[in-house]
């Protein structure tokens, strides 16, 4: 069995009904690529949370994971937060605008510091 990431340990630990896309994302490539995985599965899941925009416990929830691994998790942890799923959710403005209801105090600060590295800074975010 490949090892497992610290994000990806971490949120197996917390979201268990994710082990079975885990394991096939394993078959599929061999190894872990977190980036790849949180990408495919955590990140779409997130955006369809966000789509219904409504208070849901389900966003609550992620985002309270996302805000432990924004304060505490190793560097590459934070990366795959940073640069797989914050810079996602942003790609949509209404999908981004959704999220920061849910967003911690430093998951919106990487988020915020995201969008100004790739320019996405504008006042209508």
């Amino acid at each position: 069995m490949a090892h497992k990431s610290e994000i990806s340990r971490l949120f197996l630990e917390v979201f268990p009904e994710f082990e079975a896309a885990y394991q096939e994302h394993i078959s599929e490539y061999n190894e872990e690529l977190a980036h790849v995985f949180f990408g495919d599965h955590v990140t779409s899941e997130v955006i369809n949370q966000l789509k219904l925009e409504a208070f849901n416990s389900k966003a609550v929830k992620y985002f309270a994971f996302f805000e432990d691994i924004a304060k505490e998790a190793d560097l590459y942890s934070r990366q795959v937060l940073t640069t797989t799923i914050l810079t996602r959710i942003g790609d949509d403005i209404t999908i981004f605008k959704e999220a920061q209801k849910y967003m911690g105090e430093r998951t919106r600060q990487l988020s915020d510091e995201v969008e100004l590295l790739i320019g996405r800074n504008d006042t209508t975010r």
